[in-house]
């Protein structure tokens, strides 16, 4: 006569549930393996080159109208609606022509900043175009 006891189920319930388990945990991490496998380039072929970890950053712009200009001191004051950013290097237009460079990064207060002229002739209402 076989005699059951209430202990011996759960543990035979629990190695079910492994045993059903083992083989999907297998078969998972053989379609893992065989994806990296594929994805790895032939012999002889040559290494992809590294990635850098900067991000790209697009180009932004934004313009000012040149208010002053001081060719002694080698300075002029801008009026800019927008201030993204006060540090920087800037082209001066007169209509299609460049006809100037200037360096942005002098002392600010919204809606006027001042940069230092790097070539060329500023006048004032020059339109400037601020990359960064």
């Amino acid at each position: 006569m076989r005699r059951e006891t209430r202990d011996a189920r759960p543990e035979a319930t629990g190695r079910r549930v492994w045993l059903r388990a083992v083989p999907v945990l297998l078969l998972a991490g053989a379609l893992v393996g065989c994806h990296t496998l594929s994805a790895k380039k032939a012999p002889g072929t040559p290494p992809a080159p590294a990635a850098t970890n900067a991000p790209a950053r697009p180009v932004q712009t934004a313009w000012a109208e040149i208010a002053y200009v001081n060719v002694a001191q080698g300075y002029v004051v801008l009026h800019a609606k927008v201030l993204q950013s006060a540090a920087g290097e800037a082209t001066v237009w007169r209509g299609t022509n460049e006809v100037a460079r200037l360096r942005v990064g002098g002392p600010a207060r919204p809606p006027w900043l001042t940069a230092d002229i790097v070539s060329g002739h500023p006048q004032p209402r020059d339109r400037v175009e601020m990359k960064w």
